[in-house]
């Protein structure tokens, strides 16, 4: 019963909030060597995503780094390394298929170890601990990403609209379905959107984060907002002239909205 969740709610809301994509900075281990340019390379991460979510005055705790999943990625397994996972935690191409590094320049073994050490491993021991010793602070953990505008795995049926939301529990094994549900319509209620505008589970099974710590004892969910909410269409391939601040911060608002008013359907 979910109304046992829950005996009363705290100044802050009680969510363990991860956004790993969030960051933008290059670690100064492999700045030398890389390929991109620096808007290739702010065009290949999920800039902006920090803002989108940042809700460090309205929930228990926020987890997130600085550095860009381009090169450290903490929504992966530790063990997906190249050449074989050119899309893994460390990455040698991008999602386009451009090599990020140059000709003979691609971290090695040691390398990639400590970039883990120092980038990585930090990220899941601060998960790890918050979980430990939640109490009644959290209850629920909440992974924070963003869809690309135009990306056609944001549909199950390339031939339907785009969700503009998605929620993904790898179709309960991350979270209750009751859960799940909820905070779907909450979602939908507070941003006005259809039942097709807010997705549950497809495409996307989830990653990394809400596969380890899913119901470990958290209920943990995974949340995307598609870019279009906050980008500017037709417009050159530099994202930081395409975004719209004050939609931005309306966004982060709106989540709030949707979270408080799960919260007190508990």
């Amino acid at each position: 019963n979910t109304n046992n969740w829950i005996d009363s709610l705290m100044d802050k809301l009680p969510v363990l909030l991860s956004i790993p994509h969030g960051g933008t900075r290059i670690p100064p281990e492999v700045r030398d060597k890389i390929a991109l340019s620096s808007n290739a390379v702010f065009n290949s991460g999920a800039a902006f995503t920090k803002e989108l979510y940042n809700l460090k005055t309205q929930v228990a705790h926020v987890v997130t780094t600085d550095i860009s999943s381009l090169f450290v990625d903490v929504n992966r397994d530790p063990g997906e390394r190249p050449p074989k996972y050119p899309n893994g935690v460390v990455k040698s191409h991008t999602k386009n298929g451009l090599a990020i590094y140059k000709r003979g320049l691609s971290p090695d073994g040691l390398l990639i170890d400590a970039l883990l050490k120092k980038y990585y491993y930090p990220y899941h021991d601060r998960i790890s601990e918050l979980i430990e010793k939640r109490n009644k602070a959290v209850i629920l953990g909440l992974d924070c990403h963003s869809i690309p505008v135009g990306d056609a795995a944001a549909s199950p049926d390339p031939g339907q609209k785009k969700p503009l939301i998605t929620l993904t529990n790898g179709y309960g094994e991350t979270s209750p379905l009751e859960i799940i549900q909820r905070l779907a319509v909450c979602f939908r209620q507070i941003f006005r959107l259809k039942e097709s505008e807010v997705s549950i589970n497809p495409p996307d099974l989830g990653s990394f984060i809400i596969r380890t710590y899913g119901n470990e004892p958290l209920p943990w969910i995974q949340i995307a907002l598609n870019r279009s909410l906050y980008l500017k269409p037709l417009h050159p391939d530099n994202v930081s002239s395409r975004i719209q601040t004050e939609t931005l911060f309306k966004l982060n608002s709106k989540i709030t909205r949707a979270l408080t008013l799960f919260f007190r359907g508990l």
